[in-house]
């Protein structure tokens, strides 16, 4: 199933508490890709979707993504290129797609949370605790359309997309593919303070060629969702989870055009709100 399906199911109900790290926490020996994150303090970068700030040129880099669907570990001309770091505070996360044919990317989402099944777009899930049953999901499209939700082994391994995190995203399209930036502050993140690693994995889809590209996890049967098949960030022991309210504004916009003359821009606006304790 493709990691975005899971968009068209209802949300169904799920505990927002997390299970102790003490469970089955990740380590070294059973971690099947390990990333060491950089922490770059002090660095700023203007939220725009460019990767053109000095930070990102220090980031961990995954240079590729291996294609799941349809013809597992097969070549692909669509590169996937992610970039990774913190600066204490936020997990930020750098994405440069490359797609051959620019012009037939697909966006149509506007909602937030809404079905993004005919979208180019890369996902992630963010195990905290290492538990490898419980997790953060987000998604962002080429169009700079957002989802995010909870994932739980108990949930029948999909998201719930009750849970509206306070994040940002902004991407753009460029002449080579999209790319796009995303923060997401560790104070609307649960974890164990000084917790060094993290699971993880990150999936790109590319609508039209029903495609889908991912760090680990690639067998037809390796479902997105099962954490069992995540990797493992680690350097992020020293993420400051802080304390209070966070607000996180955002816009969507899209413009399509109907006739050579004229065109439709329709958008909405809003603001996501986490309390951390």
């Amino acid at each position: 199933m493709k990691p975005w399906k899971a968009l068209v199911w209802p949300a169904c109900a799920l505990a927002t508490g997390y299970v102790s790290m003490a469970a089955s926490p990740l380590g070294a020996a059973d971690a099947p890709h390990r990333l060491l994150v950089p922490t770059l303090a002090g660095v700023t970068i203007a939220l725009d979707g460019k990767l053109d700030e000095p930070a990102w040129q220090q980031a961990a880099e995954i240079p590729e993504l291996t294609q799941h669907e349809p013809e597992p570990g097969a070549s692909s001309e669509f590169r996937t290129r992610i970039l990774l770091f913190t600066d204490g505070e936020s997990l930020l996360l750098g994405y440069d797609c490359y797609d051959p044919e620019p012009e037939r990317i697909a966006t149509h989402a506007l909602q937030r949370d809404g079905s993004v099944e005919g979208d180019d777009s890369v996902d992630f899930v963010l195990d905290t605790f290492g538990d490898r049953s419980t997790a953060y999901w987000f998604l962002v499209t080429a169009g700079g359309a957002r989802a995010d939700g909870l994932v739980s082994a108990t949930n029948g391994g999909f998201p719930s997309l009750d849970w509206d995190g306070a994040w940002n995203a902004v991407a753009r399209r460029t002449t080579t593919g999209w790319s796009a930036e995303v923060v997401v502050p560790a104070r609307t993140l649960h974890f164990r303070r000084g917790t060094d690693g993290w699971g993880f994995n990150i999936a790109r889809q590319v609508a039209r060629q029903q495609l889908v590209l991912r760090w680990t996890g690639i067998p037809h049967d390796a479902n997105f969702f099962d954490l069992q098949n995540a990797g493992l960030l680690d350097g992020l022991g020293g993420m400051r989870q802080g304390l209070g309210l966070a607000v996180a504004p955002f816009a969507v916009g899209q413009r399509s055009r109907e006739r050579p003359a004229s065109s439709v821009t329709s958008g909405h606006a809003g603001a996501d709100v986490s309390y951390s304790f």
